[in-house]
């Protein structure tokens, strides 16, 4: 299971991750989609796929055997964008949706936080205790 205090250092990871590889827009981010990257105890893959009849792209930093700590879910367009967060508990944290327990007994929530790379960056930040 995902740790609670584990998350603020996930969220910073991932934070850095995109300012490393300079992910700050659609393009930015098409251009690694299929990518994988190895980061802190796990890995971060992109992958483009259909989210309820549209496409969009999703960054996954996973943990083996542990989870997805941070899911950032980007639609085209105008689209809003999401931020998925696992624990082992569940999270007080403003703004955010349960969805309940998933299969590895971590918690999932998510949250709308707008449509730009600014509010990717903007509620990381936050989850990171910025």
């Amino acid at each position: 299971m995902i740790k609670q205090q584990d998350l603020s250092r996930f969220a910073s990871e991932m934070l850095e991750f995109l300012r490393k590889k300079k992910i700050n827009s659609l393009k930015s981010l098409e251009e690694k989609v299929g990518e994988k990257f190895d980061l802190g105890e796990g890995g971060i893959e992109i992958v483009e796929e259909d989210m309820d009849g549209s496409k969009g792209y999703i960054i996954n930093y996973k943990i083996p055997a542990t989870g997805t700590p941070i899911s950032i879910r980007v639609g085209y367009g105008s689209d809003p964008f999401f931020i998925w967060i696992e624990s082992g508990d569940h999270l007080d944290e403003e703004g955010y949706q349960s969805l309940g327990p998933n299969h590895l007994g971590n918690q999932t929530q998510f949250k709308e936080i707008g449509a730009s790379f600014i509010d990717i960056r903007n509620e990381l930040r936050r989850l990171a205790g910025d």
